[in-house]
């Protein structure tokens, strides 16, 4: 039997099956691999002791394509392409606030906006959304534990960062259905909303890394949006809601870079489950006390029709077991930390924190996450909303692709473009490829040869002012593009 293909579980219904066909001391863990569970995990056959039949009785056994992945179902309640942009943003400020809390009073209001306006403008920008954010939320549910956290933000206004991070508590939270009210489904929600963001984050800063040398954005709360807009169209992160951002569109260019960049992250081609498992266990390996409420979201599932119907009837049995030897209370106690299997228990800790095991969290993420099955990486021909004839940007706002291209280029190529810098091209444009050519290809500039027109021409061109006064140099200088000067 070949199980190259397909995932495999054990399953057994109770603790004395367990120990029928387990090796004395081995755990039971959900593996990936059918080949790695028959050489390494699986059970010491003797002679005519155990059946294929008897095997796959204890096995549940799940096909896997080379297309097969996992998402959760996250939900878009806004972004910075759906706000009103032709509003100012201090007045759309005020009347998100005013839409969540209208008897607010006027002093509390002043005083917010005044720390507010302290803020940089990307940090406005972001906060202005994530408020955004929250207020659609709001009209859909108009949940007290939400206007709560908000107020704090409002009322007893903090650093930036401590906004953000208030503000994220909401957005974690709100961002997947909850089946249950237990706090630990609202956590678990939260860790994979945060797999989710990191995800999105990692792949930015490859791209950052390896495009644009770490060179600095100064619009760069737009960045993140073309990355989330090519991880929905290409594995559904968001069904297929997420807006595409009116300042930065993806292009066929900027999708084929945050391709390259995913595979770099992720190692593959897909979404494993693997990935999400090893994502929650090492978040709840760091922080376990995280996992409040454990026991009461599992007696949920267990004793829901249909929330249990996710799960197998031998996992659910087992789960029941462990409930149940858990709750029960003996001196000296009845059962030791090693008769535990899903529902594990932080030691030296009192009250008792439990928290779940890397085979349960598997099991209940197989229930969470979306089960996909098509070809997941396919290049998009989106941004066709762009004016015509305007080249395309590339991820940063303003940026044209041909700079990045151009950067990118041969050395032969990158000397030929130093020669005959485009007219189009804008002062940062102008600062953000010669920040590139100077990671890219150290001391290239030394050995060009430049005719007395090239150099005439040259000069001209770094020489030019904007309508501030300020010439190349002094935008290097400005966004610390140091070798750039140079």
């Amino acid at each position: 039997m070949n199980l190259n293909n397909y995932e495999i579980s054990w399953l057994p219904s109770n603790r004395s099956k367990a120990q029928e066909i387990y090796k004395p001391g081995q755990k039971m863990l959900a593996l990936q691999s059918g080949p790695q569970v028959l050489q390494d995990e699986c059970v010491n056959f003797t002679s005519g002791d155990m059946t294929t039949a008897n095997l796959l009785s204890v096995l549940r056994i799940r096909h896997l394509t080379t297309d097969t992945f996992f998402v959760p179902e996250v939900t878009v309640v806004g972004g910075l392409n759906t706000s009103e942009q032709d509003q100012p943003e201090e007045d759309q400020l005020r009347t998100i606030i005013l839409s969540v809390f209208p008897d607010i009073e006027q002093p509390i209001m002043d005083k917010y906006m005044t720390s507010f306006n302290s803020f940089k403008p990307d940090q406005k920008s972001c906060l202005r959304t994530m408020l955004l954010q929250i207020q659609e939320t709001l009209l859909k549910t108009q949940n007290e534990n939400i206007k709560t956290l908000v107020k704090s933000v409002i009322t007893e206004p903090v650093c930036y960062t401590g906004q953000k991070n208030t503000l994220m508590q909401v957005l974690e939270s709100a961002q997947m259905t909850c089946e249950t009210k237990s706090i630990f489904e609202l956590k678990l929600n939260a860790m994979i909303i945060s797999v989710v963001n990191k995800l999105s984050g990692d792949i930015l800063n490859d791209i950052n890394e390896r495009i644009f040398f770490n060179a600095p954005d100064p619009q760069s709360a737009h960045q993140i949006e073309p990355v989330r807009k090519w991880l929905d169209e290409n594995i559904g992160l968001y069904g297929g809601s997420y807006p595409e951002d009116i300042y930065n569109h993806t292009t066929p260019f900027v999708n084929q870079m945050i391709e390259a960049s995913f595979k770099r992250v992720i190692g593959n081609t897909r979404l494993s489950l693997d990935y999400w498992v090893r994502a929650i266990t090492d978040e709840i390996n760091e922080n376990p006390e995280q996992c409040t409420m454990l026991c009461d979201y599992l007696n949920q599932i267990a004793d829901d029709n249909a929330l249990s119907q996710h799960y197998s009837p031998s996992f659910i049995n087992e789960l029941r077991d462990e409930l149940d030897e858990r709750a029960f209370i003996a001196d000296p106690p009845r059962y030791t930390p090693n008769d535990f299997e899903l529902i594990l228990e932080k030691e030296g800790t009192f009250p008792p924190i439990f928290y779940p095991s890397e085979r349960l969290i598997r099991e209940l993420l197989s229930a969470k996450l979306n089960r996909k099955n098509r070809a997941p990486l396919v290049v998009t021909e989106s941004g066709n909303e762009q004016t015509v004839g305007a080249e395309s940007f590339c991820l940063r706002n303003g940026v044209r692709g041909s700079v990045i291209k151009l950067a990118h280029g041969t050395r032969d190529t990158v000397i030929e473009t130093i020669k005959n810098l485009p007219e189009t091209w804008s002062q940062q444009e102008l600062s953000l490829f010669f920040h590139i050519i100077s990671q890219k290809y150290a001391n290239i500039t030394n050995g060009i040869q430049f005719s007395d027109e090239e150099i005439a021409k040259l000069n001209q061109r770094l020489n030019e002012q904007n309508e501030n006064g300020e010439t190349i140099v002094f935008m290097a200088a400005i966004n610390g593009h140091a070798d750039a000067i140079r």
